[in-house]
C-alpha cells in the first residue's frame, strides 16, 4: 500500500567492523585461519556471524567488512522476516538471495557531490552488483564483488576518496514481496565514520 513505518530495532547486533588491504580482494574471508570468524569458532565460540564483506578492487585491494551476531532464534521464527530470513540464510538459492538482499545507505555528512551519487534509497544490491555467498559451520558470508561494474567502480573510488571527511550509514534489509512477509524489518545495521584507507591493516 507504499504506507512506510519505522523499523524497530535491527535484528542482529552489530559486532565489528575492519578494513583490510590485501594484495588481491578476498573471497570467503571468514574462512580465513586469522579472520575473528574463525579465531572464535577455533575457541569454542558458538556465535552464528553474518559477515557483509564489500569488495574495493586497488590498489590498494581492500574490504570493508562488518560482522553481525545472528540471531537464529529469529531467522527460524514463523514471523514476517523469518519467513525470508530462513531460505535466504539457510536455502539453495544464490538467485533467491539476489532478489532479497537490500541495502539503505544515508551519506549524513559528506561532500555534496557524494551526497548526489549516493542516493538516499533502498536498493536490491544483487540486481546491480556480483554477490557471492559462502556458509560455513558457523557463518554466512556475503561478498559484494564490483570490480567488473565500471559504475560502481567510480562511485566506490569517488568515497575512497572522500572516505576521511564522510559518515556513511547503512542498513541491510531483506526483501518482503508477500504479504505475509510484511512489514520489513533491519535485519542490521553498520556505520563508517571518517575512515582513514591509511589505517586499513594488512591482516593476512
Amino acid at each position: 500500500d507504499n504506507k512506510k513505518i519505522a523499523s524497530p530495532e535491527a535484528q542482529f547486533k552489530l559486532l565489528a567492523t575492519e578494513l583490510i588491504e590485501s594484495p588481491e580482494n578476498i573471497q570467503n574471508i571468514a574462512a580465513h585461519p586469522k579472520n575473528r570468524v574463525a579465531k572464535a569458532s577455533a575457541k569454542g565460540d558458538d556465535t552464528f556471524w553474518f559477515v557483509f564483506n564489500f569488495m574495493i578492487p586497488g590498489p590498494p585491494n581492500l574490504s570493508f567488512v562488518a560482522y553481525w551476531d545472528v540471531d537464529l532464534a529469529k531467522v527460524n521464527a514463523d514471523t514476517p522476516f523469518g519467513r525470508v530470513a530462513k531460505p535466504f540464510f539457510f536455502g539453495d538459492s544464490d538467485k533467491f538471495r539476489d532478489s532479497r538482499l537490500k541495502v539503505f545507505p544515508k551519506v549524513t555528512d559528506g561532500n555534496f557531490a557524494v551526497k548526489m551519487a549516493i542516493k538516499n534509497t533502498p536498493a536490491i544490491m544483487g540486481q546491480k552488483l556480483d554477490h557471492i555467498y559462502h556458509r560455513g559451520s558457523n557463518y554466512f558470508e556475503v561478498d559484494v564483488d564490483i570490480s567488473r561494474r565500471p559504475v560502481a567502480r567510480n562511485l566506490t573510488g569517488m568515497c575512497v576518496g572522500y572516505a576521511r571527511t564522510m559518515v556513511l550509514q547503512m542498513a541491510l534489509i531483506l526483501q518482503g514481496e508477500a504479504d505475509s512477509e510484511l512489514p520489513e524489518v533491519v535485519m542490521g545495521a553498520v556505520t563508517a565514520s571518517y575512515v582513514d584507507i591509511a589505517n586499513a591493516k594488512e591482516m593476512f
